[in-house]
């Protein structure tokens, strides 16, 4: 995006969408208690879209906004599996079923990843 002018580049990245949502959260959180800093609020809102940790909890007209929230969700979502799948793993080496359970998970993120980030 670079050599666009301000308000191309705030238009194709998504900018306003995110200070829409910040700014709704910020009145949400303001109404639910009057102790809320509006700079601490929008501070720690850009802090986890940064980190990639803003579409926990979210419902999927968010997930689905911008490209960047897509893959943000799609990489929270496979740290949160691997784990369970390490666990599965473990316990079907056991009953000698490794390879078919592991590429059944594997088939199944990639399905999800491909739907998620071209339809959403």
């Amino acid at each position: 995006m670079e050599g666009l002018g301000g308000a191309e580049y705030f238009a194709r990245s998504g900018v306003r969408k995110y200070l829409e949502d910040a700014l709704c959260g910020l009145l949400t959180a303001r109404d639910k208690s009057h102790c809320v800093e509006p700079s601490t609020y929008m501070l720690n809102y850009f802090w986890h879209v940064r980190n990639g940790t803003h579409t926990t909890l979210r419902e999927y007209d968010y997930i689905s906004l911008t490209p960047y929230n897509r893959v943000s969700f799609l990489s929270s979502l496979w740290k949160s599996f691997q784990s369970l799948m390490n666990r599965i793993m473990s316990s079907s080496l056991k009953a000698g079923q490794h390879s078919e359970i592991s590429q059944t998970f594997a088939d199944l993120y990639r399905i999800f990843q491909f739907h998620l980030f071209f339809e959403g």
